[in-house]
């Protein structure tokens, strides 16, 4: 049930940020203990829109310059994602949201530019991945990011493959843990 005084913003196809909130809401928690990384954060610095999901363990974040014409900023709760609208829950309560950017390297290096088909399970990129980086990480995670044709980046100062990976392309970016053994 939706408590009064609560915004509801309605985002059809035609808006230019669909997309890019299509993209970031998969990586975003469905742990109801996580709250607030059951929010996308959406923010504005001068010209530039940042949109941020994270879980914790996989952020996706996209910018746009100028053309996200959304009239909000703050944290929302996606509510309903369909093929033609997304609506979505402004949370007014005070919640903040993680700092995203510290988890992203300094120092990052462009690894590779990964020019592949894209397979239903993701093996080949997954492979690929770990064969120039020797990190593995976790597929489904490389899946929901559907980034075609992305730039593999890295921290140039990780010698123990414990920092995430980046896949960006254009104004995407995914970034995603290593996968941890014990």
């Amino acid at each position: 049930m939706i408590q009064e005084n609560k915004t509801i913003i309605r985002l059809g196809i035609e808006n230019k940020c669909f997309e890019g909130i299509e993209f970031v809401s998969k990586a975003i928690s469905k742990e109801k203990d996580r709250d607030v990384l059951r929010y996308i954060s959406i923010e504005k610095k001068e010209n530039i829109f940042s949109i941020t999901g994270t879980d914790g363990k996989r952020l996706h974040s996209i910018e746009y310059k100028d053309v996200c014409n959304l009239i909000c900023i703050g944290i929302f709760e996606v509510i309903l994602i369909t093929d033609k609208e997304i609506f979505l829950l402004k949370d007014d309560s005070g919640k903040l949201y993680p700092d995203w950017r510290c988890v992203i390297p300094k120092n990052l290096s462009l690894k590779a530019s990964l020019n592949y088909c894209w397979d239903k399970t993701g093996s080949s990129l997954h492979n690929k991945i770990f064969e120039e980086t020797g990190t593995s990480i976790n597929i489904n995670y490389l899946l929901d990011s559907g980034i075609a044709n992305p730039d593999l980046y890295v921290d140039s100062d990780d010698n123990d493959h414990c920092s995430p990976i980046i896949l960006r392309k254009d104004y995407r970016q995914a970034i995603i843990m290593p996968m941890k053994y014990n």
